[in-house]
């Protein structure tokens, strides 16, 4: 446990510094970012977001690339269907429990 929370401190320290010298970043650097904030811990996104120093500049990488936090086609049809059907089926056995 504590070799994963020493590794999602280094991953963050490693995303702050990043940040810090946003925007002059190479491809990679802006693309470990991107990978961070899409697939990184909640809780270190938002102890980076928390902070002021570096609100602004998520912000910016987020809107420089807005495509890259889009939804997909296929995966809204999912989460619709995941909301959907099992409310459908709660009610059908509603439904069906007063008949």
């Amino acid at each position: 446990m504590e070799e994963q929370n020493g590794a999602d401190l280094a991953r963050r320290t490693r995303i702050a510094g990043l940040l810090n010298h946003h925007p002059n970043l190479s491809p990679e650097e802006s693309a470990e970012i991107l990978d961070f904030l899409k697939t990184g811990s909640m809780i270190d996104i938002g102890m980076l977001r928390g902070d002021p120093a570096y609100r602004a500049k998520i912000e910016a990488v987020k809107a420089a690339d807005h495509r890259a936090f889009k939804l997909g086609p296929v995966r809204s049809i999912l989460i619709g269907l995941a909301i959907t059907v099992p409310f459908v089926l709660l009610c059908w056995l509603i439904a069906d429990w007063g008949a």
